[in-house]
């Protein structure tokens, strides 16, 4: 997606915010994360970031049903963007997590989007980021 704000609908909102379903879409100030930010909600916003910036394996698997809802054709993916939404706990360790189970997945082409679950036990809602970053640059080096 390019740096311009985009403004997303999200039909069936997020998990929690059911209720609201339009977003602005914009960077944020450090890179590489993202701010989705309510439309409907004055104060309500999320910090994201795309997981293949800390896991470049990562592919979620994503239902007929999840696809469809935003548009996608099957088998037509190429604009199609996963995002994760990024959690901050000054006080706990992991300070920095992102949710790759349950990623927000976008089409860039119509800019609708759906919070989806995936069922690959493989990711998990806490993925210590800075910890994946560290763990992927030292096996680059080997």
């Amino acid at each position: 997606m390019d740096n311009d704000e985009k403004q997303i609908s999200i039909p069936s909102g997020l998990f929690g915010f059911e209720g609201l379903t339009r977003y602005a879409l914009l960077r944020a100030a450090q890179e590489p994360f993202l701010i989705l930010k309510s439309q409907e909600q004055e104060n309500l916003s999320f910090i994201l970031i795309d997981p293949l910036y800390f896991r470049s394996d990562y592919t979620p698997d994503l239902s007929d049903e999840d696809l469809k809802e935003i548009g996608v054709e099957k088998d037509k993916y190429d604009n199609v963007y996963a995002l994760a939404i990024v959690t901050v706990r000054p006080d706990e360790e992991p300070r920095m997590t992102a949710n790759l189970q349950g990623p927000i997945i976008i089409n860039g082409e119509n800019l609708i989007a759906r919070q989806c679950i995936t069922s690959n036990p493989k990711w998990q809602t806490r993925h210590d980021i800075l910890a994946e970053i560290r763990a992927h640059q030292g096996a680059e080096s080997c």
